[in-house]
């Protein structure tokens, strides 16, 4: 692994991905894969754009990360990765746009990939699946996910699915015994939780965090909400029109409506992200919220010692919800695609993936969960998730405008709360202003 960059090399790569910070991913020890790794005679250098930072010892999302590096370039001693470290996932549109050569490898959230994929900036990877006998059925859930009218595009790295995440010791204050199951529970909790002026359910439509406002929302309440009351069912194949109708979104829109109402999310909360969630989880100030499952360890080991998960609250106690996650793809201008998928071969391998799940995240081969690290008891959250994707996960088709598509929920919810305005109305909003886009 190179020791350091050169000033061109640094500012060259900086222009071309819009300012990203780049950096030389640091070794960490680990074990490869062997032959699940082997590039052949691919070499050279390939650059990763991922949103973990190699420098960050403390995240151990990132730490497993370098690990899982380090030990590709073992196996492989003609590669060598670089790390631009992209959190908000910006740089890759960027690059698209540009149609620069570099970032060869990114890693992508399943909910942009049709938005890549349509500006022909991720290269299809069926011929290399087929070429290297990839195992299509060693995935938690279908490959499908990964794939736009039938094409490879991606392949998953980990899976999120929405789950309460709450503070044990303000529930048990509260005199509540039983995490809520329905957003009806939610609400019926919300007066004893926000007692002492703490919000018990923060609902929030900003971008802190994410790369367009309203993300968050989608991924952790709107977009499973929709997919329950359409019968698992979001956007159409190919990314564009709605398979859910006015009556889905006002009944999302009533939801969020009552639980502003109740107090369990109060105005304050209204412009909140990522960030902000996650903040107001690890001081208390929040007592619970629906989060991904991927922030757990982390809030977790910064303060929030008594957190607990439970299965996130849907329309119905068994509702489904929705499941996406990282994904990890080629450059389609990258002139090193060889080396770049004997990388994603690699990071998605059986046992590289089992390395990467001791980050927190739920790792997405099948046969990565014989290794005995998911026997241990530190283990047990992860097995848990695992179970509730397979059981109450389903694969969605998402939006080619997705990005447009959270504003325009954004805007349309958050003025509704503000101006007390009706769901029916914000649907209307949200349906019309959608088509609009889409077709315009």
């Amino acid at each position: 692994m190179s020791d350091g960059l050169s000033r061109r090399g640094f500012l060259g790569a900086t222009a071309a991905l819009g300012g990203g910070a780049l950096l030389t991913a640091c070794a960490g020890g680990g074990s490869g894969s062997g032959s699940s790794g082997s590039g052949g005679g691919a070499s050279g250098q390939i650059t990763y754009n991922t949103f973990l930072d190699p420098a960050n010892t403390k995240d151990p999302r990132a730490v497993a990360q370098t690990k899982a590096i380090a030990a590709f370039e073992k196996a492989n001693p003609k590669i060598k990765v670089r790390v631009n470290v992209d959190p908000s996932g910006g740089n890759v549109g960027k690059a698209i746009a540009a149609r620069a050569d570099q970032p060869d490898v990114w890693r992508a959230t399943n909910f942009v990939v049709p938005q890549f994929v349509k500006q022909n900036g991720f290269a299809s990877l069926d011929k290399y699946i087929e070429r290297d006998g990839l195992d299509k059925n060693d995935w938690l859930l279908p490959l499908s996910l990964n794939q736009i009218d039938g094409e490879t595009f991606s392949l998953q790295m980990d899976y999120r699915i929405p789950v309460l995440l709450y503070r044990a010791d303000a529930y048990k204050a509260a005199g509540i015994s039983t995490p809520p199951a329905t957003f009806e529970d939610v609400k019926r909790n919300a007066a004893a939780l926000s007692a002492k002026g703490k919000m018990s359910f923060p609902i929030g439509l900003g971008a802190g965090g994410g790369f367009f406002p309203g993300q968050a929302f989608l991924e952790f309440l709107g977009a499973p909400m929709l997919a329950e009351k359409s019968g698992g069912k979001l956007f159409a194949p190919d990314g564009k029109e709605p398979q859910f109708d006015k009556a889905a979104v006002q009944d999302l829109a009533t939801v969020v409506q009552d639980l502003y109402a109740s107090k369990a999310s109060t105005k304050a909360a209204l412009n909140w992200g990522y960030t902000e969630t996650h903040q107001a989880l690890q001081t208390g100030s929040a007592s619970s919220a629906t989060f991904g499952v991927y922030r757990f360890n982390s809030l977790k080991g910064s303060g929030a010692t008594d957190l607990a998960w439970a299965p996130a609250p849907a329309f119905d106690a068994a509702g489904k919800q929705a499941v996406q996650g990282q994904t990890i793809a080629i450059n389609n201008n990258s002139k090193k695609k060889d080396a770049a998928w004997a990388f994603l071969k690699f990071m998605t391998s059986a046992e590289t993936q089992a390395n990467l799940a001791h980050g927190g995240e739920v790792v997405s081969r099948k046969s990565a969960y014989t290794n005995p690290y998911f026997q241990q008891p530190e283990a047990k959250n992860l097995t848990g998730w695992k179970d509730l994707i397979q059981q109450r996960g389903q694969v969605v088709a998402y939006s080619v405008n997705y990005a447009a598509f959270g504003e325009i929920v954004s805007k349309a919810i958050s003025g509704m709360i503000l101006q007390n305005g009706s769901p029916g109305a914000a649907a209307d909003e949200i349906m019309k202003n959608y088509a609009d886009k889409i077709r315009g």
